[in-house]
C-alpha cells in the first residue's frame, strides 16, 4: 500500500481477515498507531473502522486504495446512505458506478458530480433498446434536462433492479407513460404508449381507437376518459408479465 504523505500517514499491514479482505492500520511519522479498519481488495469498501477520538472524521472520509490501483470514490456515509436509500448492496453499488463510468467518453474523469447526456445514457443497452427510453431518461434527470448525475443513474437502476417492490416499479411506470405528465394517462398517452409498443406493427386508426376504447372501459373505473395512477396499479397488479418486463440486469 502508498502512504499518504499529506496527511502525513503510511499503511501497516495487519494480514487478510477474510477472502479479498484484508486488516490495515494507520502510523504516523512518529511511529504512532492509528485508525485500523478492514478493507475489500475488490471494491475498496471499508469495514469495521476503530480509531481514536480524534480521528474519526478522518478514519470516515478516507480513500483507500486497493491492489488493483483504484480508488474507492465513496464516504462510509455515503455508501451507508445510498444502500439505505436503494434496493442495493454496497458492492452493487460500486457496480453500478462502473457501470456510469463506462458511458462517459473520458471513463477516467468521470466523479459523482459528472452529468451523462441523453445520448451517452442510451448507450447503456438495456435503455437503447427500449422504446420508452426518452420517457425513462427524461422522468430520472434531476434537472429536467435529460442528463443525470450518478445519483440519477444510481435512482434509475435501483427501480429497475429485481429487488425494487412492485409498488415502486409501478409508481415510476405511470410516471413514464404519462407522456403530458398530467398525472392521468388519457387518450392521447395511451395511443403513444401502444403506438411505442407495438412498433412497426402499427395499428391502422381503427384498431387503434377500438383498443383506446377497450382499456378505458376496462380501466376506467371513475369513467372520466383517463386511468389515474390509482387505477393504472389495480390494472398492473393484475399483470404478471410486468415485473419481468420492467427492469434492467445487473
Amino acid at each position: 500500500m502508498v502512504a499518504n504523505p499529506e496527511l502525513g500517514y503510511r499503511y501497516q499491514h495487519q494480514g487478510f481477515q477474510a477472502p479479498e479482505t484484508r486488516r490495515l492500520m494507520l502510523v504516523d511519522r512518529q511511529g504512532k498507531r492509528g485508525a485500523s479498519y478492514n478493507i475489500h481488495e475488490r471494491t475498496g469498501i471499508i469495514s469495521d473502522c476503530s480509531y481514536l477520538p480524534d480521528e474519526k472524521k478522518f478514519c470516515d472520509v478516507i480513500s483507500t486504495e486497493n491492489m488493483g490501483g483504484g480508488s474507492s470514490i465513496f464516504t462510509k456515509q455515503e455508501l451507508d446512505d445510498y444502500q439505505e436509500l436503494t434496493y442495493f448492496t454496497k458492492k452493487e453499488i460500486h457496480h453500478v458506478y462502473k457501470r456510469f463510468k463506462s458511458l462517459a467518453p473520458n471513463p477516467e474523469a468521470v466523479t459523482k458530480a459528472t452529468k451523462l447526456s441523453r445520448d451517452e445514457l442510451y448507450a447503456l443497452p438495456e435503455i437503447k433498446v427500449n422504446p420508452f427510453k426518452d420517457r425513462i431518461v427524461r422522468v430520472f434527470s434531476s434537472s429536467g434536462d435529460d442528463s443525470m448525475t450518478f445519483e440519477d443513474f444510481l435512482d434509475m437502476m435501483s427501480v429497475f433492479c429485481d429487488h425494487a417492490p412492485l409498488a415502486i416499479k409501478i409508481e415510476y411506470a405511470f410516471r413514464i407513460y404519462d407522456f403530458d405528465e398530467d398525472d392521468s394517462l388519457g387518450r392521447e398517452d395511451l395511443r403513444k404508449l401502444i403506438d411505442r409498443l407495438t412498433g412497426e406493427m402499427k395499428l391502422g386508426e381503427s384498431d387503434m381507437e377500438q383498443l383506446i376504447q377497450a382499456v378505458i372501459e376496462e380501466s376506467d373505473l371513475d369513467n372520466d376518459d383517463g386511468l389515474s395512477f390509482a387505477e393504472f396499479e389495480h390494472k398492473m397488479t393484475k399483470n404478471p408479465e410486468f415485473v419481468t418486463s420492467f427492469r434492467i440486469r445487473m
